[in-house]
C-alpha cells in the first residue's frame, strides 16, 4: 500500500485537510492508500483554521491509535506526522503536521529562488501565487 503526501497551503489548504480528516473519520477509504500525511504550510502560526485542523488531525490519530489497525469501518485510515514515518533518528524532522517557518527572514520569492527557476517553473509559481504572496515575509 501507498502513502498520501497531502500539502495543504494556508488557510484553504487547512480546511480541505480538515474536510478529509472528518471523510475519513467517517469511513471513506482512499483506494490503494493505507496512510495520509497531512503537511500544512502556513507562515501564519496564528492562523486558526490551521490552528483547529491540527487539533483535529491529533483527535483522528489518537481515536486511531486506540481503536487499533482496522480492515473497514470509521477511523479506518492512518493519519502520521512526516517525522513518523521517517528514518531520521536525530530528531531533524519534528513531529508536528506542520512545517516549520522558524529562521527564515526573507521574502517568498528569495525563499524560492524565483529568479534561478527555470522558466517553467517561474510559470508555474505565478499560477500558484500572486506577487502580493511572492513578496510576503
Amino acid at each position: 500500500m501507498a502513502k498520501l503526501f497531502l500539502f495543504g497551503i494556508g488557510g484553504t489548504g487547512s480546511r480541505v485537510i480538515r474536510s478529509l480528516t472528518m471523510l475519513l473519520a467517517a469511513g471513506v477509504q482512499l483506494p490503494n492508500c493505507d496512510r495520509v500525511v497531512p503537511i500544512i504550510i502556513d507562515p501564519d502560526a496564528h492562523n486558526g483554521d490551521m490552528n483547529r485542523t491540527v487539533d483535529m488531525l491529533k483527535s483522528y490519530q489518537q481515536i486511531y491509535n486506540r481503536l487499533g489497525q482496522r480492515e473497514d469501518g470509521f477511523f479506518h485510515t492512518n493519519i502520521s506526522t512526516l517525522s513518523s514515518i521517517s528514518a531520521d533518528t536525530n530528531g531533524g524532522v519534528k513531529d508536528t503536521f506542520v512545517f516549520d517557518f522558524g529562521g527564515i527572514n526573507q521574502s517568498f520569492r528569495q525563499y524560492l529562488s524565483y529568479d534561478q527557476l527555470s522558466i517553467d517553473s517561474k510559470g508555474l509559481v505565478e499560477l500558484l501565487f500572486t506577487q502580493d504572496n511572492l513578496e510576503s515575509p
